[in-house]
């Protein structure tokens, strides 16, 4: 089966409460009062006290609140179709991908991958530039098999959680412009 695998918010409704989730800096969950000691040792914190259930909260890893930072981008940019979750993968016969955000509006589609890193200094995109540029048939394939073939320009987005991009990297984006394929650094997506 080819195209688009996973759910995608498709309505306002849900467009809205997806992104209350990915704003949130925190993942939560309400448990009983008896696993409250046990998810405490495991980093979570009591955000509120009901009488049978405790809410608890804990800070999303740096990976997640990164990608939820770049989803919410295009959210607040207005598109009208994104995944609502971590699981949407494109797929064109034996190739399918896990895509970070996926977001559409009337003429753009955007296949945004994300790359953090706890470590300071540039992060070396070019492997990740490299295998969407060889794979840009198939990625248009699935995006066309599901959205038809007039469902607009598909742009590939590699966003990097580094301050700064590396020269060769840029070069590379550069040579590649015709294949609708960027590279976001964390002072581009601040200045978005």
């Amino acid at each position: 089966m080819s195209g688009i695998q996973g759910n995608l918010c498709i309505t306002k409704d849900v467009l809205k409460r997806t992104s209350s989730r990915r704003k949130n800096p925190y993942i939560e969950q309400s448990v009983k009062k008896n696993e409250v000691e046990e998810l405490k040792q495991k980093g979570w914190e009591v955000k509120r006290e009901g009488k049978t259930r405790t809410k608890m909260k804990k800070r999303k890893a740096i990976g997640d609140d990164f990608e939820d930072k770049v989803w919410m981008i295009f959210y607040n940019l207005g598109f009208t179709h994104m995944n609502k979750d971590r699981k949407c993968k494109l797929k064109f016969d034996i190739y399918e991908k896990q895509i970070d955000v996926l977001a559409r509006d009337d003429e753009n589609i955007f296949i945004v991958e994300c790359r953090s890193s706890e470590t300071e200094g540039p992060y070396n995109a070019k492997e990740i530039l490299e295998e969407y540029v060889g794979k840009r048939e198939e990625i248009q394939r699935a995006i066309k098999a599901e959205w038809g073939r007039d469902c607009g320009r598909i742009n590939i987005v590699i966003a990097i959680s580094s301050q700064e991009k590396r020269e060769k990297d840029e070069e590379y984006v550069k040579e590649k412009r015709d294949k609708n394929i960027f590279l976001w650094s964390a002072k581009d997506i601040d200045l978005i």
